[in-house]
């Protein structure tokens, strides 16, 4: 979401084309704009039935971006806002170069109940190692 704000790339979202937080780049400025929404179901096939919901911490174009949310809430039976949720931080910094370095960090597992704690944290490491292989193969193409 943030590179979009450092390439002058297209109009990029969280959350799909109609996502809760939308970032687009005009020369070096960023525009974040919300929607009336802060969450949706995701849109991913196969996990359409998923609630997603973020609360923003903290935004510094072209540096970092914070959000709580409630990880792994797959179950529709269960009250994920019951629970706290935790907090997902992507940092970017200048690297050797013309490169960036794009550091994701997720804390707040702790919170979690301790019957799903490890299954959220495995479920959650796969899903950002995921992310960051499409991420890799993305700028490497």
């Amino acid at each position: 979401m943030l590179a979009a704000c450092t390439d002058n790339a297209a109009p990029s979202s969280s959350a799909g084309a109609d996502g809760p937080i939308r970032v687009t780049s005009t020369g070096d400025a960023c525009k974040v704009s919300t929607a009336s929404a802060k969450s949706g179901n995701l849109t991913f096939a196969g996990y359409e039935h998923v609630f997603f919901d973020v609360m923003v911490e903290r935004m510094e174009p072209q540096a970092l971006l914070s959000y709580r949310w409630h990880p792994y809430n797959l179950d529709p039976a269960v009250d994920y806002e019951k629970e706290a949720p935790t907090l997902v931080t992507f940092t970017l910094k200048d690297a050797p170069g013309k490169g960036t370095v794009l550091t994701v960090l997720e804390t707040g597992f702790d919170n979690i109940p301790p019957g799903r704690r490890l299954e959220a944290f495995r479920m959650n490491s796969a899903g950002w190692k995921s992310q960051m292989d499409k991420l890799v193969r993305h700028v490497t193409a």
